[in-house]
This record gives C-alpha cells, structure tokens and sequence, in this order.
C-alpha cells in the first residue's frame, strides 16, 4: 500500500513539474514576442525550483526505515 501512495505522489509530482515547465515555456514564448514577463517568469522558474527541491528532500527521507 506505501508503495501505491509514493507512486501516486510521483505521478501527481510529475504533473505538476510538467504543468510548470509547460507555463515557463509560453512565458518564454510570450518574452520572445515583446510582452514584458520577466516577474512572471522569474516567479515560476523559482516556482518549479521550489518544487524540486522539495521532491528532492522527499526522496531522500524516503528511505525504508524513514517513513
């Protein structure tokens, strides 16, 4: 069952990561293009950052013993 639950987490994880970097990527579309998004984009690179890090400490406190 925890294994079906940290899937889970990492799919929901995968979405969101994928959800961002999507954002970022109009963002940059919309940068190239004139509009001035330069704290919009900056907001969701430390966003996604954020994100990851805190995936990151996740898994590594994941361990079997940790949970």
């Amino acid at each position: 069952m925890q294994k079906r639950r940290r899937l889970e987490q990492d799919k929901t994880l995968l979405d969101s990561l994928k959800r961002r970097a999507d954002d970022i990527g109009v963002l940059i579309e919309w940068a190239g293009a004139g509009e001035d998004v330069t704290g919009d984009l900056a907001r969701a690179i430390d966003e996604l950052n954020d994100e990851v890090e805190g995936a990151e400490a996740r898994k590594m406190l994941a361990g079997e013993h940790d949970a």
